[in-house]
């Protein structure tokens, strides 16, 4: 595999080293990069759609613009990762490590982050449209201006964070630890109602 304009689809790409390299303008399809070493790697518009990240190491990689479409990240290790203008799309992020991801803008509609660690983590003006982020852990994470519509939250910690506007429409807050986040008047209100509180 070299690393610009590459195709492909439907191959086992596996147990790679990959480490600091980079990859522009490739694309993959159903492709398995399973056990690879991917450590501080960078991808600038490149798309990979249905392949699997399994126990990949991610840590310190760079992407750019670069789409990653119901992909597949069980186990895989993006400590420190940046993503930039990137959309993830369905992907899923069962027992991977998060922490200290980058994330500037781009679309993360329909992720799977359940019980996820992401503390501190700066979403703003990310689409988190559908995200399961049950029981995540989003302690001082930043989501202003973040869209969060119909995203699950259920569970999820979420003490100082900041969501001063955020669309939360469509989100049940009821089980959300919300204590010393940061709102605006609006989604006070919608807090509050959800708890049962009678406004007049």
């Amino acid at each position: 595999m070299t690393g610009a304009d590459e195709q492909h689809e439907d191959k086992k790409l596996e147990e790679l080293t990959f480490a600091g390299e980079t990859l522009e303008r490739c694309r993959f399809k159903r492709c398995s990069f399973l056990g690879s070493r991917l450590i501080e790697c960078e991808t600038h518009h490149c798309e990979f759609q249905d392949c699997d990240f399994t126990g990949v190491k991610l840590g310190s990689s760079h992407h750019l613009s670069s789409s990653f479409l119901n992909c597949n990240f069980t186990n895989s290790d993006l400590y420190g990762a940046m993503f930039e203008n990137c959309r993830m799309v369905g992907s899923s992020f069962a027992g991977a490590n998060l922490s200290s991801i980058v994330v500037k803008g781009g679309d993360w509609s329909y992720t799977q982050m359940r019980m996820q660690d992401l503390d501190e983590v700066d979403f703003s003006d990310v689409k988190l449209v559908g995200a399961d982020l049950y029981s995540a852990s989003l302690k001082k994470a930043t989501l202003y201006g973040a869209l969060l519509k119909d995203a699950n939250l259920s569970h999820a910690k979420l003490n100082g964070a900041d969501l001063r506007g955020a669309d939360l429409t469509g989100v049940q807050l009821r089980d959300v630890d919300l204590k010393g986040a940061r709102m605006n008047l609006e989604q006070a209100l919608l807090f509050a109602i959800s708890h049962g509180i009678i406004i007049e």
